[in-house]
């Protein structure tokens, strides 16, 4: 194996991790950092002798250093005093989150990489060398995707969000998703790679540079076309004027200060949001973190800020229901009160709100088990709860982990959320770049929907954003105060809302029929060859 090999893939991996952390400042760079390694991956699938362990090893180095700068933000939960761990503990639990995880998700990647060589093995690429072109863009694709799902699935390290400073590269999300955008962003950089290893020869090498061009100036025109339209049809709608609260409690502050402290500031910054003619106003996830009981005195007040404001106001807080716990937003409306439909978050964040594999890690991690703030874990909430509000509309609701997994966004769309409310409690991370990855995720998100979202974040950053993924009011980390703006809630649906993820379900499929018909082929090949033996020799 090339000795250049090892530093081309990490390199890799770590400046395409830049490019998703620091979109403003690497994320040009996206549309070739992933050429080295891919460079790497296709010399060595036409190579003479190909070794599947060297693709599963260069795979999980590539994907060790993109996530391992992906999920540096781990560093900024230093000190983890508010679960109760001491320096020490808080430094080895940080590590083990920060590499293992960085490693867990590397092992799918390398497995991904892994099948990329088996498809070289069969000879697919000796048969087809242009084959090789879109199959390493679909496996990397269909991986992206597969983070979706589990307990241990964090789609955290996207590719699509390093180009979120740039909305035309992404404006294609609205129609076919995010995986589209990440297929497009690894055709450019394997096409580049393809070109470089068939320098000498012509055709192959123009029709890699015609493919690259042609799906970087498509994505271009697609997403351009679609946002621009969005944006006209946005101009000429109703409007309402909405609220985002942001009491910069932090994880430590929320548990420790004094109830009636924390409601007096969110109720400052509301009448004040209020006075400035908002008639929705988000309180960000867990507000209140403690078990609301909307009889209480802090419930019949936030009832009366409600009337006494005119406004709508959506709460943060827990619900316990029958000895299960539940992280919820509250709908409280100046007719009604507390509204009968109650949010509950769906896609609840492992090791932070439940401890999978409890039984495994009280034994052999026991530190780990320790991290959950709550004695027993919460339990995730099963349906989108859209409530409609006189005046307003249809509200969509997501809580913090949701914004990520954009099943649950569609969802609230397709159940007639006209706007997407969002809270989230991202104090975990300081004034990391991982607060704005989160949000950038949430402009996904209204992409992908056709929605305006409001934003509220307990320390930063609380921002308001339209359907194209434009943030037009942003409060910054670690202030209190809040954003007022003007959105206008929509129930038309998007391209991607009806289809959903069909662009990488066809990937996955034709991925699957793909193998298949090389292994086909593999053994139809061994079997003449074998029976083309048989015949010189009886001939002999």
């Amino acid at each position: 194996m090339n000795k250049l090999y090892l530093p081309l893939v990490a390199l890799s991996g770590i400046v395409t991790g830049l490019a998703v952390i620091l979109p403003e400042i690497f994320g040009f760079l996206q549309w070739f950092s992933l050429t080295p390694a891919l460079f790497v991956f296709m010399k060595m699938a036409e190579g003479e002798e190909i070794r599947l362990r060297r693709f599963l090893g260069l795979g999980v180095l590539y994907f060790f250093s993109f996530f391992s700068v992906c999920f540096h933000w781990f560093c900024y939960m230093y000190p983890l005093d508010f679960t109760g761990l001491d320096n020490f503990t808080s430094v080895l639990v940080i590590i083990v989150a920060w590499f293992g995880l960085s490693l867990f998700q590397a092992l799918g990647g390398g497995i991904a990489l892994l099948l990329f060589g088996v498809f070289a093995k069969l000879g697919t690429f000796r048969r087809y060398p242009i084959s090789a072109l879109f199959t390493l863009p679909i496996i990397y694709t269909v991986f992206e995707y597969s983070q979706t799902f589990g307990w241990w699935g964090v789609p955290w390290g996207r590719l699509c969000l390093g180009q979120m400073e740039f909305l035309p590269a992404v404006g294609a999300a609205s129609l076919f998703g995010s995986y589209f955008i990440t297929f497009i962003i690894l055709l450019v950089n394997t096409a580049i790679s393809f070109a470089l290893i068939h320098g000498k020869r012509q055709k192959l090498k123009s029709a890699a540079i015609c493919i690259a061009s042609f799906a970087f100036a498509f994505n271009l025109f697609i997403g351009g076309l679609t946002l621009g339209s969005a944006e006209e049809k946005f101009k000429s709608s109703e409007k309402i004027t909405v609220a985002a609260i942001q009491g910069n409690f932090s994880s430590t502050d929320s548990w420790q200060i004094d109830i009636f402290t924390t409601l007096e500031a969110y109720e400052k910054h509301t009448r004040a949001a209020a006075e400035d003619g908002a008639k929705v106003i988000l309180w960000p996830e867990t507000a209140l973190s403690y078990n609301l009981d909307i009889t209480s005195f802090v419930g019949r007040k936030i009832e009366m800020i409600s009337r006494e404001c005119d406004v709508t106001i959506v709460v943060g807080t827990l619900a316990h229901e029958n000895g299960i716990i539940y992280n919820c937003l509250y709908t409280v409306t100046p007719t009604e009160g507390f509204t009968d439909t109650v949010y509950k978050k769906r896609h609840l964040v492992p090791f932070g709100e439940y401890m999978p594999m409890r039984d495994f890690l009280d034994v052999f991690l026991p530190f780990l088990s320790e991290i959950n703030m709550l004695s027993s874990d919460m339990t995730p909430g099963a349906d989108t709860a859209v409530t409609y509000v006189e005046g307003v509309g249809n509200l969509g609701y997501l809580l913090c982990f949701d914004s990520i997994y954009e099943e649950l966004s569609r969802d609230t769309a397709l159940d007639g959320a006209e706007l997407l409310l969002l809270g989230t409690n991202d104090s975990w991370f300081g004034d990391s770049a991982a607060i704005y990855m989160h949000n950038n995720q949430a402009r996904l998100r209204s992409i992908e929907t056709g929605r305006y979202t409001l934003r509220a974040a307990n320390t930063g950053v609380s921002t308001i954003i339209t359907p194209f993924g434009e943030v037009t009011a942003e409060l910054g980390a670690l202030v209190d105060g809040y954003i007022v703006g003007e959105v206008s809630p929509s129930c038309e649906q998007t391209l991607y809302t009806y289809t959903g993820n069909l662009f990488v379900n066809l990937c996955t499929a034709g991925l699957f029929v793909y193998l298949l018909v090389e292994i086909f082929i593999k053994i139809r090949d061994r079997r003449r060859n074998c029976d083309g033996g048989e015949a010189d020799k009886k001939l002999d």
